[in-house]
């Protein structure tokens, strides 16, 4: 102990004090405990100035110290110090600043406000100070009224309330927003304060920013007391209607992390609002997905659909369903939900629907979900309409031959025209048996077991259909249009393999693992080696066996016998629509 706090000591004095701090802090957790209350101890003996000393600490490469990880030490201990109101605000705001946009360490206002929480004499002098100098501390007004409200509620209540006329539109928001954060509304005539402060606000003020803050503070009171919902409800809503993008970003959050909470008229709100989010605002995209992921899990998920049906129609050409990857994940887990979206966006034939529905197939690379139709979302079962839908499966998921050919075979489950089953035993064969010879075959010959009546007997004559026309191929004897020339094969390869090599460059270049570490390319061998250092300082040799690992694709027969006769045929399929 005594080594810990001459060395402080000496380094506060020889200024390197950020440095030796951060090194202390390494290794066991004891380290940090011991340095944490030697720290306080030297600060409040007047032995070193740690509230100074933090405030000079930097976020650059070279400093010498982790910022983030150095920035919580004095976190942890500032309640504890004993120091001037003013100069930790400045060291305060002086962290909050040199963190710029990257704020996933936190801030420090919550050790702020513990700090201020300990006497009576810190808030008030805090507010003096805000008051005196708007321009440089209003950031630290919320935080400073929620210390104070600890100590007196209807002191420090008030003088959020009075504050939400000031002149300045910076303090009004930050009072706005503190009327929330407050937490011991334990009066109901605080509480009745609060609530009407944040609604004669909502009629007059106009700035987007402080009506999201209003949402905020809000739906905080909610929390408080369940009994309000009526009177919040139309405060929130009353706020998103004068809102902008702002005051949308306010609304998602709530949608998305608070969706549990949420009565539902406070949630119809929010979705009404929501559908009008802008394509470029990707926070209160990722908050909305978060939200609808539960929204589509409840026991009846037609509103959260319809939901995200409304959203990708409004913004056709600028959102699309792989901003939504929480709900892609959660579709693929939920093949029931999947069936019902995949009938009704089918059905009806929207391109930014049907290609969210090739985003969540394929989802998994490496296997085919097996997928049926929803009865229940079918507008009609006559051969139109299953034809169709056939037909809009296989053009956009074509190159997921046994999820389009077990979305063919359901539909062969719900008819006994012998016209459409004859129409969708066409479509099993041709193109998908012609096509996927090896994979659809034997998925088709593995189902005719499952399936019974008119399914089974049409798969059967899909697979004797093709026995036939290969049996006929063969006995044209050698095509030679079908036969290419060595060179013809290895120039195919070469072009192809290019392709796969520019593909495997652009999804690495999104590769959050290969961000991390460094990349070799090992030409030969059978183990890899490498060297480590451990905590002892030595080097060590670490051997790694290397292993084989493949994968077999199997090219549709007709991109290469006719590229563009296949995709013609597909770019029907997709872009044909029914008429009403």
């Amino acid at each position: 102990m005594d080594n810990l706090r001459n060395d402080l000591i000496v380094a506060f004095q020889e200024g390197n004090f950020l440095q030796v701090v951060y090194e202390k802090s390494l290794g066991e957790p004891e380290n940090l405990s011991a340095l944490k209350t030697e720290l306080v101890s030297l600060h409040n003996a007047g032995l070193i100035d740690v509230v100074a000393c933090f405030s000079r600490l930097e976020n650059h490469s070279d400093a010498g110290y982790d910022f983030f990880l150095t920035r919580h030490i004095l976190e942890k201990i500032l309640p504890d110090l004993n120091a001037p109101v003013k100069p930790v605000m400045d060291c305060v705001l002086h962290l909050v600043n040199k963190a710029g946009e990257d704020m996933a360490a936190g801030t420090p206002f919550g050790p702020f406000i513990d700090f201020c929480a300990v006497e009576p004499s810190r808030p008030e002098e805090s507010l003096k100070q805000i008051k005196a100098s708007i321009g440089q501390f209003a950031d630290l007004l919320t935080p400073t009224i929620v210390a104070g409200a600890r100590i007196d509620t209807r002191h420090y209540l008030n003088e959020a309330v009075q504050l939400t006329s000031h002149e300045n539109i910076e303090i009004r928001k930050r009072a706005i927003f503190s009327l929330g954060r407050i937490q011991n509304y334990k009066d109901s005539e605080l509480y009745e304060t609060a609530l009407a402060c944040l609604e004669l606000a909502a009629a007059k003020e106009c700035d987007d920013h402080l009506l999201g803050n209003i949402i905020k503070s809000a739906f905080s009171l909610y929390k408080q007391d369940k009994s309000q919902e009526e009177q919040i409800v139309n405060l929130i809503n009353r706020a998103l209607s004068k809102g902008g993008d702002h005051a949308l970003h306010a609304a998602s959050e709530l949608f998305g992390f608070d969706f549990r909470e949420l009565p539902e008229a406070l949630l119809a709100a929010l979705l009404e609002h929501l559908r009008r989010v802008k394509p470029q605002n990707k926070g209160t995209l990722d908050n909305i997905d978060y939200g609808l992921v539960k929204l589509i899990n409840r026991e009846e998920p037609t509103k959260g659909i319809e939901f995200l049906e409304d959203i990708l129609l409004a913004n056709p050409n600028d959102i699309s369903m792989d901003i939504f990857d929480s709900v892609i994940r959660e579709l693929c887990k939920n093949k029931k939900v999947l069936n019902k979206v995949l009938t009704k966006w089918f059905l009806r034939g929207d391109r930014v629907l049907c290609e969210g529905i090739h985003a969540v197939v394929n989802k998994d690379l490496h296997h085919d979900v097996l997928l049926e139709i929803d009865p229940s979302e079918l507008i009609s079962i006559d051969l139109v309409h299953i034809f169709f839908l056939a037909r809009k499966t296989i053009g956009y998921l074509f190159f997921k031959p046994l999820t389009a050919a077990s979305v063919v075979i359901s539909l062969m489950r719900i008819t006994n025209k012998e016209e459409t089953l004859r129409q969708l035993g066409a479509l099993l064969f041709d193109p998908l048996l012609l096509n996927f010879p090896g994979k659809v075959k034997d998925f088709l010959i593995q189902q005719k077991d499952i399936e019974s009546g008119q399914a089974k007997a049409t798969i059967e004559s899909a697979l004797m259909f093709f026995d036939e026309y290969m049996d006929a191929l063969k006995s044209t004897g050698a095509i030679p249009e079908l036969h290419p020339s060595q060179a013809q094969r290895e120039a195919h390869r070469r072009h192809f393999s290019q392709l796969l090599s520019e593909s495997f460059k652009k999804a690495e270049k999104k590769s959050v693992f290969l961000s991390l570490v460094s990349k070799s390319v090992l030409l030969y061998g059978r183990k890899s080696i490498n060297y480590v250092y451990g905590l002892n300082g030595k080097c060590s040799r670490m051997e790694t066996p290397l292993l084989s690992h493949g994968t077999e694709i199997e090219i549709p027969w007709l991109q290469i016998i006719d590229p563009f006769g296949l995709e013609y045929m597909l770019r029907i399929f997709r872009v044909e629509r029914i008429k009403a």
